[in-house]
């Protein structure tokens, strides 16, 4: 069964007031943030990479990413969830031009 329109509306509002907070210093919310959405956002990240335990190193690359850049979310209209998998794409992309410009051992 899905979560009707207005039912997923309450969700992105509520998910976006937890990252408004978390801007404003509040852990409690960022945890309960990161409890509904990490697992999607591990699931977009394990998608594109492939192996699960650098798949879950980005996660946790992304979440502080996240916690350290959540004032920049104020300035954004869009769903809180959407601008973490934006973060985590970033990440994915940095890691791999990284790792692109390592010399071979």
């Amino acid at each position: 069964m899905s979560a009707s329109p207005a039912g997923e509306d309450a969700e992105r509002l509520a998910e976006r007031g937890m990252l408004i907070d978390a801007a404003a210093g509040s852990r409690e919310a960022f945890a309960h943030l990161y409890d509904l959405t990490s697992a999607g956002v591990l699931g977009l990240i394990l998608s594109r990479v492939g192996d699960r335990r650098s798949a879950e190193d980005l996660l946790l690359e992304t979440y502080v990413r996240a916690w350290q850049r959540a004032c920049d979310f104020a300035a954004y209209h869009g769903a809180a969830r959407a601008w973490i998998c934006a973060l985590a794409l970033q990440v994915i992309v940095e890691r791999s031009d990284g790792a692109a410009q390592e010399p071979a051992a």
